[in-house]
């Protein structure tokens, strides 16, 4: 059955909206209620869509103040320190990713064997 077929070509994932405008395509006309009807008698459920994400905007974060005034130089190794957290999705849930970056040190000693010599030289 074309039902059938659009539905599991989607992955399970087609509504009865989309389900209905798939053999649409095919050139078989189908009307809403029969095609509704079907797909219920049918038992196809589509998967769950992912749950919303809402963002913190920046009006309902407030003014932030820029501490560094955009100037991100410094005339001593930790002098000026700029940091940021992110968020990343990952399968098992969200990981939380923590930069700090020394704005007194040169862009060539920011590569990741030098960051962990000066990092491991400040904790002893």
């Amino acid at each position: 059955m074309l039902i059938e077929k659009a539905f599991d070509m989607s992955d399970s994932s087609y509504g009865h909206g989309r389900i209905r405008a798939q053999p649409h395509r095919w050139g078989v006309a189908a009307g809403v209620e029969l095609v509704r009807r079907l797909v219920r008698e049918l038992g196809l459920v589509p998967c769950l869509p992912r749950p919303k994400r809402f963002n913190l905007t920046q009006a309902a974060a407030g003014q932030v103040p820029d501490l560094v005034g955009r100037d991100f130089t410094a005339d001593a190794p930790g002098e000026k320190l700029v940091g940021d957290i992110t968020c990343i999705a990952t399968g098992e849930g969200w990981l939380y990713l923590a930069t700090a970056i020394d704005c007194g040190l040169p862009p060539s000693a920011r590569t990741p064997r030098r960051v962990r010599e000066v990092a491991n030289r400040r904790v002893k």
